[in-house]
């Protein structure tokens, strides 16, 4: 059968014999306002329109009654929890003398995803207290096997650097100090997330998923940490937790100092003099020391960081920062300086004329763009490009001038 196209009004004739009037009539024009006519000519897909195919549309087998259709409830026992993804976030890297700064960061990551599932369970198993306790057995059992590793990792890392230094004993105490701080770290977080409404939420508020849960926890932490910082206050609350023990903001100031000793490059200490040998070892203490006190760290840490950080400085001397015929001279009276004044800048100064001929202070030597400048003029770039590092709370930038790493640049310091 052929349906022929046409764009001509059906007038009840047959297509193409009816002759149009000169006028048409009103009624007819009031007709047309409906009528479908193509645009593309009267015939755009040529003269024929095919209907569709047998095998155009399918149906295999007879159509099920309503009755027969299965509805699947949802499973009781789902808890909605994406183990692997726990499992990852407990898991992942440990503990190395490349983060070990960032202790604590690593904690409350581990922290706020324990306390995410804790109250995702909770809330899930609400009145099923066998449901909820097998869970939990669960949860439990993956975080204190992850605690255990960050334990473990932060006692093989920075306790054997502290150990190999001479500290004996100090591996075991940072390690239960560790312990104890992440158990005082959950117990803040969750206080917090309490607090603010993350997490323990009534019945009739909308829920949050676990892992937003999780993210808002971390970033409360840090939100409050800056604050403290903003306002020169130490955070108390993880300092109590550690019964006299070391706090994480210790545990992640003396992984700072460890990773420091293990950037540095001793190629360096062949370009330099016994007497400047000794001005530059003072100088990545002292700058050590001013971190100390920008980061907070309590005086017991503190002390332990320094003695240590000093005998590292000795033995990656070679012993020149005990031997009165190398650099122990110049190297305790800048120290001597720095204590008595405090300040940075006064100290190298002073041990530079001391120990050090005239050409430290006028030798130019020429930076990479052409200037030239002396020494001293360097060194003093070098220290302020690290005072300008921890203004910005940049500790990349203070690590990386302590480990010897800093690149001074003439034009940054005008």
């Amino acid at each position: 059968m052929e349906i022929k196209i046409t764009s001509e009004v059906y007038s009840g004739k047959a297509p193409g014999k009816a002759k149009p009037s000169k006028k048409e009539p009103e009624a007819e024009k009031a007709k047309r306002l409906d009528t479908y006519e193509p645009s593309a000519g009267s015939m755009p897909f040529g003269d024929k329109m095919l209907t569709g195919s047998a095998g155009g549309l399918r149906l295999d087998g007879p159509i099920p009654s309503p009755g027969e259709l299965k509805l699947y409830e949802p499973d009781p026992d789902a808890d909605g929890i994406n183990w692997k993804e726990v499992e990852a976030s407990f898991f992942g890297a440990p503990v190395t003398l490349d983060n070990a700064d960032r202790i604590e960061a690593k904690v409350e990551g581990i922290a706020s995803m324990y306390l995410a599932v804790k109250d995702q369970l909770e809330e899930k198993f609400a009145g099923r207290e066998d449901k909820l306790a097998e869970k939990m057995s669960r949860l439990d059992s993956l975080f204190q096997q992850a605690k255990s590793r960050i334990v473990s990792s932060y006692k093989g890392s920075v306790g054997s650097f502290y150990e190999q230094m001479g500290n004996k004993g100090i591996s075991a105490r940072m390690g239960d100090s560790l312990a104890k701080a992440i158990d005082g770290k959950v117990a803040e977080m969750e206080a917090y997330g309490k607090e603010h409404g993350i997490l323990g939420t009534p019945e009739d508020e909308r829920k949050l998923p676990y892992n937003v849960k999780a993210v808002f926890l971390q970033a409360g932490m840090i939100a409050k940490r800056e604050g403290l910082q903003a306002k020169g206050q130490e955070d108390g609350v993880s300092e109590s937790q550690t019964e006299g023990g070391y706090s994480l903001k210790d545990l992640g100031a003396a992984g700072f100092a460890a990773k420091a000793a293990s950037k540095m490059s001793p190629k360096e200490l062949a370009l330099m003099g016994d007497d400047e040998l000794g001005i530059q070892m003072a100088l990545r203490y002292m700058k050590m020391a001013k971190a100390l006190g920008h980061f907070g760290v309590g005086d017991k840490m503190s002390s332990l960081i320094l003695s240590t950080f000093g005998t590292f400085l000795d033995r990656y001397s070679g012993g020149a920062l005990t031997d009165k015929d190398r650099a122990s001279g110049s190297y305790n009276y800048a120290l001597k300086q720095y204590q008595s004044a405090g300040d940075i800048r006064q100290a190298l100064e002073k041990s530079a004329r001391k120990y050090l001929d005239d050409g430290f202070f006028n030798q130019l030597i020429s930076f990479q763009n052409g200037a030239g400048a002396s020494k001293f003029t360097r060194y003093r770039l070098e220290l302020s490009q690290f005072m300008d590092s921890m203004g910005r709370g940049d500790t990349a930038g203070m690590l990386d001038s302590i480990a010897g790493k800093g690149r001074p640049y003439l034009s940054m310091y005008a």
